[in-house]
C-alpha cells in the first residue's frame, strides 16, 4: 500500500476535504492510501472523516492569511521550519511515499517533500491566488515536483508559467460524484421544502459554498434586492462559516439581509448545513454561483446532477462544465454585471420548460464527464507517474 500524505491546513469542511473523503476507498483498492492532515481544532472536520473510517494527522500548521496584518505574515514564517519539522516526524513514522500540495502558496508542505525524499504531486484548484504570488510561487512548483495537478484547462490558462511545464506531467482533474446520490425521488423533495418552509409556487433559487469573500455572496445580497418586488421567489446559501472572512461576511451579507428585511421574512435562508446538503439540495429549482475565484466546484457538479440549470460566473474552470444556453448562462466574474444577472435568473424562473431541459442536459454532462472513477483513475495515473 502507497501512502500518501494531504496536509490541509483549514478549519472548514470545504471542496479539498470533500475530494479526499470521495476518492478515499477507491484508491485504497487500488493500492493508495490517502491520509489528511488537519488542525486538532477542526472538530466538524475530525468527526466527517472518522465516519468514513479515514484515517487522519491531527496537526496545527500555518497558511499564508489574506490579511495587512503584519504579525500573522511573520508568525506564517516562523511556522514554516516548524512545520517542516513536524512533517518530517510524519513522513519517517507513517512511511509516507507521496506528499500531496493543495496550492501553491502551501510551498513549505513541498519543502518537506524533498528534504525528506518524498515524491510530490502539487495541486492547483483555483485561480483565487493573487497574480504575483503566482508568478513567484510557480517556479518553485515546477522545480520541485514531480507532477502537477490542474483543476481544469481553464485554471491552467491564468498560470502562464504551466507552458513550459513538460505536458506529460501536467494532470488535469475535475470533481467527480457518484450520480446515483443526486436521483432524487419526490418524497426527499417535498420533505426538503417542509424544512425549509416552502410554499407550493415558490421558485428556489440557491447556492453551496462557505461563508468567504470568494464566493462573493454579497452579490446574491444584491440580486435579491434588484428582484425584490418578485413575491415568488426564496433564496437559499448553504455554507459554513470561515473565522477569516467573518468581518466580511457579517459587515456585507448578514447585516445587508437583516437591514433589508430579508432574513425575518425568510426571503433569504443562510443555513450551515454541515454534513446535510443533500437534506436541502432537493428543493432546489435553479442553482447560482456569484464567485470571484474558483476552481471548478464540486457543488456545481452536484448540482448539475441533480437536473437543475444554473446560472454562475466563469471563474476558474467553470465555463468548461456550463457554457450560454447549454445548460445555463456565464456571466463574468471580475465585471459582474448586476442587471445581466438578475435578468437571466428572471427569465429562467418564469421559465418552467427551459429549467427542465437545461437541467437534462446538465444531467447528461455529469454522467459523461464528471464521474467518481474518472477523478479516482486521474489521481492514480498522477500518483503512479510521481513515483517513476
Amino acid at each position: 500500500m502507497k501512502k500518501i500524505l494531504a496536509p490541509l491546513p483549514y478549519e472548514n469542511w470545504g471542496g479539498l476535504h470533500t475530494m479526499i473523503s470521495s476518492t478515499h476507498y477507491g484508491l485504497q483498492k487500488k493500492g493508495f492510501s490517502l491520509i489528511p492532515v488537519i488542525p486538532p481544532d477542526a472538530k466538524a472536520v475530525i468527526k466527517r472523516f472518522n465516519s468514513q473510517k479515514i484515517f487522519s494527522c491531527k496537526k496545527d500548521l500555518s497558511r499564508i492569511r489574506k490579511s495587512w496584518n503584519l504579525f500573522l505574515h511573520f508568525r506564517f514564517l516562523i511556522g514554516i521550519f516548524i512545520d517542516i519539522n513536524e512533517l518530517g516526524k510524519i513522513i519517517k513514522t507513517k512511511k509516507i511515499d507521496i506528499i500531496q500540495v493543495s496550492g501553491l502558496q502551501n510551498f513549505h508542505f513541498a519543502i518537506a517533500a524533498k528534504i525528506f525524499k518524498c515524491s510530490l504531486v502539487w495541486q492547483i484548484h483555483s485561480d483565487a491566488l493573487p497574480y504575483i504570488l503566482r508568478s513567484m510561487l510557480l517556479p518553485i512548483a515546477k522545480l520541485l515536483s514531480n507532477n502537477i495537478m490542474v483543476n481544469g484547462k481553464e485554471i491552467k490558462k491564468k498560470f502562464k508559467g504551466l507552458k513550459s511545464y513538460p505536458t506529460k506531467k501536467i494532470f488535469y482533474f475535475y470533481p467527480g460524484i457518484n450520480t446515483k446520490d443526486y436521483l432524487f425521488t419526490n418524497f426527499q423533495i417535498k420533505k426538503a421544502k417542509k424544512l425549509l418552509s416552502i410554499k407550493k409556487n415558490d421558485i428556489v433559487i440557491g447556492t453551496i459554498g462557505n461563508q468567504g469573500y470568494a464566493k462573493r455572496h454579497d452579490r446574491i445580497i444584491a440580486v435579491i434586492k434588484k428582484l425584490k418586488l418578485q413575491k415568488n421567489l426564496r433564496f437559499i446559501i448553504l455554507g459554513g462559516t470561515l473565522k477569516s472572512n467573518q468581518a466580511y461576511y457579517k459587515k456585507e451579507v448578514l447585516d445587508v439581509a437583516e437591514n433589508l428585511g430579508f432574513l425575518k421574512s425568510k426571503k433569504l435562508q443562510i443555513i450551515n448545513p454541515k454534513d446535510k446538503v443533500l437534506n436541502y439540495l432537493p428543493a432546489f429549482n435553479i442553482f447560482i454561483l456569484t464567485s470571484e475565484y474558483e476552481g471548478l466546484p464540486i457543488s456545481l457538479i452536484e448540482a448539475m446532477s441533480s437536473g437543475l440549470p444554473v446560472i454562475t460566473t466563469d471563474a476558474g474552470s467553470i465555463k468548461s462544465a456550463i457554457q450560454n444556453n447549454k445548460g445555463g448562462f456565464v456571466v463574468s466574474a471580475t465585471k459582474f454585471n448586476l442587471n445581466l444577472f438578475s435578468r437571466l435568473l428572471i427569465n429562467l424562473a418564469k421559465n418552467t420548460k427551459k429549467r427542465k431541459i437545461y437541467g437534462s442536459k446538465n444531467k447528461l454532462i455529469v454522467k459523461k464527464r464528471y464521474t467518481l472513477k474518472r477523478l479516482i483513475e486521474t489521481h492514480i495515473n498522477s500518483y503512479k507517474n510521481a513515483l517513476k
